[in-house]
């Protein structure tokens, strides 16, 4: 059986699925780091589990904030989007602007963040392919150091189960970046050049992030986690205790802007077995988009802190999913709203 678990983070996301005795982690982070993510973290897995993969989907602080405590289990291999150096400049003039030095490591230098014994593989952004296995590589051959394509399946230890990571640029939020600085009259290619300009202006940049809702980062890598068949399916049973069976694959989507990004065209080769798709960006409206849930009826395990300040969920969100007899699944920083899938063969 394979058990996949949406962990009640709050305002944040930390999701994991077991495959006995094969463990994967996409994201780990909270906006508050509190001390009580951090229980749920270090509770999570069992002394002397490992994490086989570690999916980064992006680097803003309320997905992975929380790594430092993962990291308490060994990380075998971490796949994250690649940066380019600027992107890189960026995030980390930002960071140190905002105070939050000590997460600029995991994508400054993850190698000494993770440890030599943990493997670093990037995924390409979607316009770029250098990939030499279009049709799939094993877990063996990630490789430290390496790049692979975004859309690449990479082969569990169950024959018939893969993960395909795909990395999105966002170019709507990167103008979004451009104008706000812009508005707050501030050169955002100086910023980028010269850290002394940013800390000088940290507490404009401070008021750029609140507007911005915690959301800085323009890549947002999505998984597809699944069979390449129908032999596996969700046994759950409702409120009312009637028995219902769903399809196994999940797409994990981050913070994505499925206005952006189409998921159904992406995963057209696994979509008939998609039965769970996990809501963007907290549920936010300007991430949203309706198409891929027309006519689905999937499960959409929905992750937000209920005392949060960006309006999430958005209602307009939650009435569009509903008219659409999905099944909203309310992930909160409350225990009992844990959601967790069990995969039969």
């Amino acid at each position: 059986m394979i058990q996949r678990i949406f962990h009640p983070m709050g305002q944040g996301a930390f999701y994991s699925e077991r495959h006995d005795g094969f463990n994967i982690v996409y994201d780990c982070g909270e906006l508050f780091r509190s001390k009580r993510s951090e229980r749920l973290v270090e509770n999570s897995f069992k002394k002397g589990d490992k994490i086989d993969i570690l999916f980064i989907s992006h680097f803003d602080a309320d997905h992975i904030n929380r790594i430092d405590i993962l990291k308490k289990f060994k990380i075998k291999k971490v796949i994250m989007p690649l940066l380019h150096d600027d992107e890189k400049n960026f995030l980390n003039h930002f960071y140190q602007a905002i105070r939050e030095n000590e997460i600029i490591q995991i994508f400054e230098n993850p190698k000494l963040f993770f440890g030599r014994d943990t493997d670093i593989i990037y995924v390409n952004e979607n316009s770029e392919n250098n990939d030499i296995n279009p049709d799939g590589i094993s877990i063996e051959q990630l490789i430290d150091g390496s790049k692979i394509s975004s859309g690449v399946s990479i082969k569990s230890i169950l024959a018939d189960w893969v993960y395909i990571p795909f990395n999105n640029q966002s170019s709507v939020r990167k103008t979004d970046f451009k104008n706000r600085f812009r508005k707050k009259g501030l050169d955002i290619d100086k910023f980028q050049r010269e850290l002394s300009y940013a800390m000088d202006n940290s507490t404009t940049i401070k008021e750029i992030y609140n507007e911005l809702k915690g959301g800085i980062n323009s890549n947002s890598m999505i998984v597809y986690s699944g069979p390449i068949n129908e032999r596996y399916s969700i046994e759950d049973f409702n409120c009312c205790f009637c028995f219902s069976s769903h399809k196994a694959g999940c797409i994990y989507t981050g913070d994505v802007n499925l206005n952006e990004v189409d998921i159904e065209s992406i995963y057209k080769k696994y979509w008939n077995y998609v039965g769970t798709i996990q809501i963007p960006h907290h549920g936010s409206k300007l991430s949203f988009k309706i198409d891929p849930f027309i006519k689905k009826h999937c499960i959409c395990p929905l992750s937000y802190g209920n005392c949060n300040t960006f309006d999430h969920p958005s209602l307009n969100v939650l009435t569009q999913l509903i008219a659409e007899y999905c099944r909203v699944k309310h992930v909160t920083e409350k225990v009992d709203t844990i959601y967790i899938q069990n995969i039969q063969h």
